[in-house]
């Protein structure tokens, strides 16, 4: 089967609209799972907001981010998209850079990332 990404059902705490969970799956084991939600106002209105992206401990520093990222962001490609992260987190930052996000701005310890 290999890797698959499905929708799923949003967490507790998570935007219930506008909103679309996945996981991203290896032979149906979950890695990973991020949150796409589609901007309705605010600067970024018409816009969609990737947030929530984790790939699960396990399954960490294997190069899975990209992949399920690329995956999720197919379903989408037709829209400009940004992803919001903390200037700390080497990790992530390297990873969204990989999926093509180039800084736009960063508002204190956030950086904002468009594709």
């Amino acid at each position: 089967m290999g890797f698959t990404c499905k929708k799923t059902k949003l967490m507790d705490g998570e935007s219930v609209r506008c909103s679309t969970a996945y996981t991203y799956y290896n032979n149906k084991i979950p890695i990973g799972r991020c949150v796409v939600t589609k901007k309705i106002r605010g600067n970024f209105k018409g816009w969609v907001n990737v947030n929530n992206v984790v790939i699960y401990e396990d399954h960490r520093g294997k190069g899975y981010c990209p992949k399920m990222l690329k995956c999720v962001l197919n379903k989408y490609k037709n829209n400009k998209m940004y992803i919001e992260v903390h200037k700390n987190n080497i990790p992530a930052i390297k990873c969204y850079h990989r999926c093509g996000f180039k800084v736009n701005k960063i508002v204190k310890n956030e950086i904002i990332m468009i594709l």
